[in-house]
């Protein structure tokens, strides 16, 4: 996570700080890091991570409130997902091989 101190007479004023190891809390309703208050002025810090196009976004409880059509589309899709990516290789390697197309 990127943060950048906004607070004005600050030493780290604008100054970009990077930490990988984050811990999260829940205060006052939302969830903040105890890494995202400025160590000089003591003041939060805003968040200036850049957010690409595609990022994972997390939805708790999303799956629970589909309803049973939603939940069998993703589900499929899911196992069709891993089938082509992890399985088809080895199952066409094995039919030709029982049926011996194989050299």
């Amino acid at each position: 996570m990127k943060y950048k101190c906004k607070t004005k007479g600050c030493e780290q004023e604008g100054k970009v700080i990077e930490i990988f190891h984050t811990t999260s809390v829940f205060r006052n309703g939302k969830i903040t890091t105890l890494e995202q208050v400025c160590k000089k002025c003591g003041q939060m810090m805003e968040d200036c991570t850049e957010k690409k196009e595609g990022d994972i976004e997390v939805y708790f409880g999303r799956f629970n409130s589909m309803s049973l059509k939603e939940k069998r589309r993703v589900l499929k899709q899911r196992s069709t997902d891993h089938f082509n990516k992890k399985i088809k290789e080895k199952k066409e390697y094995m039919d030709r091989k029982v049926y011996g197309t194989e050299n």
